[in-house]
């Protein structure tokens, strides 16, 4: 679906998510932020998986 050097970038974009849900993790258990924040995160490393699996199509 996707051409195959997106795969790069779909490959920063887990990178990325994941840091994003480490960090909103740690502010979660210090009570900085609600457990509500972390959606954004684990909806971010879902759709970037997904796009990474379909790149590595012809």
């Amino acid at each position: 679906m996707f051409p195959r050097y997106f795969r790069w970038i779909a490959a920063f974009g887990i990178l990325a998510a994941l840091a994003m849900m480490v960090i909103t993790g740690l502010q979660v258990f210090s009570g900085m932020a609600s457990a509500g924040d972390l959606i954004r995160p684990i909806i971010g490393v879902v759709a970037f998986g997904w796009m990474f699996t379909q790149s590595t199509k012809a």
